[in-house]
């Protein structure tokens, strides 16, 4: 599943994507971000039946202009944080 959306809903994703505040610890990069209502709805996964999820993971496919390239991302909620790693990087 890739996250492509129009209009208002590309500003939410392009929000939520945005909050993630990346870091390198021990040498693995790591993302962090708040657990919102916002990251639950854009999401894919993250809300299934109307139960929050405690872990997923989602793929982000940049566009052919910018290299083609699909990134896999698994997250789980941990004490109101959301935290990322990057589990695969693709080039199509």
């Amino acid at each position: 599943m890739a996250i492509f959306f129009d209009g208002a809903t590309d500003n939410l994703v392009a929000s939520v994507l945005n909050s993630i505040e990346w870091r390198i610890r021990y040498n693995i990069l790591e993302g962090r971000c708040p657990d919102s209502p916002a990251f639950r709805q854009v999401i894919p996964g993250a809300v299934s039946n109307g139960i929050h999820q405690p872990e997923g993971a989602f793929e982000i496919t940049s566009s052919p202009i910018s290299g083609s390239q699909k990134t896999t991302i698994s997250w789980y909620s941990d004490e109101g944080t959301i935290r990322f790693h990057i589990i695969a990087l693709l080039s199509l």
